[in-house]
């Protein structure tokens, strides 16, 4: 039985640890989304930065001061959407590791039930085993006794 409590504390242990990682794994795609976002509202305001410069152009008041600044904040932006990109794939690659482990783990935890499982039906096997030897031992006792006393009488059955 020692076995059987060790083997339900490590399942509920890796539970615990695997619910633990989900929750990491879930925080982690929430980020994800988030860098996303941003990097959606950074492509957002770099192209609306890009048709100002457009629409100054096409009304010929585009000066050398305007351009340089627009520019610079085009290169910021740029800078900015790079970075997020990287951010949005580095947490891409997290999240699928964390979900190849949290793949592992639900196999090794479907391991440990199945083994947890087999020994459960092996202690109920041996039980039944043990009832039946007892019942199959308190029937030749009831046997020996019966054939004991059978002895004991006399042929008309007298004692």
């Amino acid at each position: 039985m020692a076995v059987a409590f060790r083997l339900g504390r490590v399942l509920r242990l890796r539970e615990t640890l695997r619910r633990t990682r989900q929750d990491d794994v879930a925080r982690l795609v929430v980020r994800r989304a988030g860098v996303e976002g941003e990097r959606r509202r950074v492509v957002s305001e770099r192209a609306r930065v890009l048709e100002g410069e457009a629409e100054a152009a096409a009304h010929m008041v585009l000066d050398p001061a305007f351009l340089s600044l627009s520019r610079q904040f085009e290169a910021a932006l740029a800078a900015t959407e790079s970075h997020l990109a990287e951010a949005a794939a580095e947490l891409d690659r997290l999240v699928a590791r964390g979900r190849e482990e949290l793949i592992g783990e639900r196999r090794e935890e479907r391991k440990l039930l199945t083994l947890a499982e087999r020994h459960r039906a092996r202690l109920e096997l041996e039980e039944r085993w043990r009832a039946d030897r007892e019942l199959d031992e308190l029937a030749l006792a009831r046997h020996r006794r019966e054939s004991a006393q059978e002895g004991k009488r006399g042929p008309d059955g007298s004692i």
